[in-house]
């Protein structure tokens, strides 16, 4: 069963999913500017390893990254 999820762009492959205390590499995601929303689709869970295979679906919103990143940090 495959979902979708949206994050914030941290650094290189490193993002925040939104609403949840996580930071995932994601190997598919392209270059983007830290700040810029993304949606992901879940893969396969280990729940024993407490791993996720996350894969880059889409670039969202307009918002400028910097007003994204000041935003999630209030």
């Amino acid at each position: 069963c495959s979902s979708d999820l949206a994050a914030t762009v941290r650094r290189e492959q490193l993002v925040k999913v939104d609403h949840l205390p996580l930071m995932v590499r994601v190997p598919s995601l392209p270059e983007l500017e830290p700040g810029q929303r993304v949606l992901l689709s879940i893969g396969d869970i280990d729940l024993l390893g407490r791993e996720a295979e996350l894969r880059y679906q889409a670039t969202l919103g307009d918002d400028s990254p910097a007003e994204a990143l000041e935003e999630e940090a209030q």
